[in-house]
């Protein structure tokens, strides 16, 4: 867990909007048309969808995978891998637990909070179609090639 919390922790913006947003849906984007990656990709804040995309191969299947990784980030505050550590693997303690069902939560990897310094959670970024821990270091590799290319959006 205390590795999931530093890779949470390493990529907290100072400043985060529509653009940043754009960025990040380009760079994946690119990567699942060059690579023919059969996923959807969204990134959203609480209020709205921010970018959007649906590749060749992708289904709406992916489409629900994607609205369930959103509520599981915006329900806890972190990454769906930080969570299925945090219930074990286990979704049925999730439910248990916290009162969540299959039906609008996962724990399967892919989905990744977008925190905001000063403010906390502002949005999440989801990929779904690839392995669950494909989806999770798409996304990974994303940030990495946005803090390379723009430091200043990160504390």
């Amino acid at each position: 867990m205390d590795e999931i919390l530093l890779e949470e922790q390493s990529f907290v913006f100072s400043t985060f909007n529509a653009l940043t947003a754009l960025e990040i849906g380009k760079f994946l984007t690119k990567k699942a048309i060059d690579l023919k990656l059969p996923i959807v990709i969204d990134v959203s804040s609480f209020q709205q969808c921010l970018y959007h995309f649906a590749a060749v191969g992708s289904s709406s299947n992916n489409e629900k995978f994607i609205r369930r990784k959103r509520n599981t980030v915006f329900l806890f505050s972190h990454s769906t891998k930080w969570t299925a550590g945090k219930v074990k693997g286990d979704s049925n303690a999730m439910h248990q637990r916290y009162g969540t069902n299959d039906a609008d939560y996962t724990i399967l990897q892919g989905g990744f909070p977008v925190m905001l310094t000063q403010m906390g959670l502002v949005g999440c970024i989801c990929v779904s179609g690839l392995t669950e821990q494909e989806d999770h270091n798409i996304i990974i590799e994303a940030l990495n090639n946005l803090k390379t290319s723009s430091p200043k959006l990160f504390v």
